[in-house]
């Protein structure tokens, strides 16, 4: 018979039981109360927990929440940044504002107004992405990533011609080399298959280097440039000079100086033809082909100024009586001596050219074996002096000699004279009515002769054949008015002259 052991348990109402067990160890099946109890206290503790919560919950509220604690609001705001900077980033903003900062510009506004109850947080960074790679393309479409330049006169730069740094660079993030003429291709290329920050990333490396070509052009083109605008500068004023001269003197200057032909002269017309020759180099990048080519035409340009403006004192020297000029080293002797001739003609002087130096002589200085006849001549009426069947010297148109220092004193009347005669740019007397002692063919013809020497204020000279009787005229230069034109011509005359 096995042996039992039991004990009581109260079942209620106070009564007792008697519940019998096997000797051997009890298992959970046998007895269930530790299982009882073990619930009991964890659904004591979970509620517990719950009343706690609740009772937080009921005195903080809405009103008393801390201020350090998100809203719902703030923490999808706060997604959005983390997805903007996902997808855009601000660096690449920063790199795209130069090349497109209207669109960049846009964006910003975008961003910072945040999504609003019709556009949610993914449609606001499409709507911005689309804005960058629309102007992105259009940067592309109007050339504002061309890598090409222009010159001052809009002629392009082969850029080709530039040192092999400039020609080829390594376009990121994929890190291939391009050819500066396939820059923008690799940019579209990004775009189109790449993200917009691989885009962004490959056009602001192309728009640096498209500045760095800039500057190593411009830094070489504006030695360039100020070298031809020197050059030019020297070339008005060339011919400003040769434009002061006049007669055959002027046409031969301009047939030599200005257009070049003369085989000892760089005329004005060579030396622009060097000009458009540097121009050609710059363009084509070679830069110190150009600064070489027109550093010559610029020392060529000095050199024909200094040779009109000798030409020039030259006439001055005419003008003011005889003397003996030092031809510069720069000017050429063959010039001035193939010059000479026409000078002499022109001015009614000798010119000649003897080493390094021209000599002006003025014809019929006093001492000539005729002076004595001349001043006859002068002195005497024509009509008393010419034998019959001869023509006196007005009559025939020959020049009749007479030294100027002999009749300084008529020369001078007929200048205060002609005062009163004035109209225009003009003044003009009638020959006849002046004093028998000063109507004479040799004073006449010999104030002529000295007007026309004075090219920088008188224009033309208009002796009529056979005066007097005849009429006088002088027209002065577009610069000089008559009142001024005769009290420089009366000047000159008593400074040279005397009387």
């Amino acid at each position: 018979m096995t042996q039992s052991h039991g004990s009581t348990v109260e079942v209620g109402n106070g009564l007792m039981a008697w519940v019998g067990r096997p000797s051997a160890a009890l298992s959970l099946a046998d007895d269930p109360l530790p299982l009882v109890l073990a619930g009991a206290v964890v659904t004591i503790i979970g509620a517990a927990v719950v009343v706690r919560a609740r009772a937080k919950d009921s005195s903080t509220g809405p009103d008393n929440r801390s201020s350090g604690d998100p809203t719902g609001s703030e923490v999808r705001e706060r997604s959005a940044q983390v997805s903007f900077e996902e997808r855009i980033g601000e660096t690449t903003l920063d790199r795209l504002a130069p090349i497109l900062p209207d669109a960049v510009g846009r964006v910003r506004d975008l961003e910072s107004d945040g999504c609003d109850d019709r556009e949610t947080e993914r449609e606001r960074i499409n709507r911005a992405e689309r804005e960058l790679r629309r102007g992105l393309k259009d940067a592309l479409a109007d050339g504002r990533l061309d890598t090409g330049l222009t010159g001052p006169d809009d002629e392009p730069y082969e850029i080709v011609n530039l040192p092999s740094r400039y020609r080829e660079f390594t376009v990121p993030p994929s890190g291939r080399t391009v050819h500066v003429g396939e820059a923008e291709r690799a940019v579209r290329d990004q775009l189109e298959d790449g993200t917009l920050r691989d885009a962004a990333i490959a056009a602001a490396a192309v728009d640096d280097h498209r500045e760095k070509i800039r500057q190593y052009v411009q830094d070489r083109e504006e030695e360039i440039v100020d070298l031809r605008n020197e050059i030019d500068a020297t070339l008005v004023d060339v011919r400003d000079l040769s434009g002061r001269l006049d007669g055959k003197l002027a046409d031969r200057v301009e047939e030599f100086v200005l257009d070049g032909r003369h085989d000892d002269v760089d005329g004005v017309a060579e030396i622009e033809r060097d000009i458009s020759d540097a121009m050609h180099s710059l363009h084509r990048c070679s830069f110190e082909d150009a600064r070489r080519e027109l550093r010559t035409a610029r020392e060529a340009a000095a050199d024909l100024l200094v040779t009109v403006d000798f030409l020039g004192g030259l006439v001055g020297t005419v003008e003011h009586g005889s003397g003996t000029v030092e031809v510069p080293t720069v000017v050429s002797t063959a010039l001035v001596t193939d010059l000479a001739p026409i000078i002499e003609r022109q001015y009614d002087v000798d010119a000649s050219v003897d080493g390094t130096a021209i000599a002006i002589t003025e014809r019929n200085m006093p001492g000539d074996e005729d002076d004595v006849s001349r001043i006859s001549d002068v002195a005497t009426p024509a009509t008393e002096q010419t034998p019959a069947g001869e023509s006196t010297g007005g009559s025939t148109g020959t020049r009749n000699h007479v030294a100027t220092e002999s009749v300084a004193d008529e020369i001078l009347f007929v200048l205060r004279e002609l005062g009163g005669n004035a109209d225009g740019d003009t003044v003009q007397c009638q020959t006849e009515r002046l004093p028998k002692g000063i109507a004479q063919p040799a004073v006449l013809e010999e104030l002529a002769a000295f007007c026309r020497r004075q090219t920088d204020v008188v224009a033309t000279v208009d002796l009529q054949e056979g005066a007097p009787p005849g009429f006088l005229e002088i027209e002065f230069t577009d610069r000089t008015t008559v009142r001024g034109g005769l009290e420089t011509l009366r000047e000159r005359f008593v400074e040279r002259h005397g009387g």
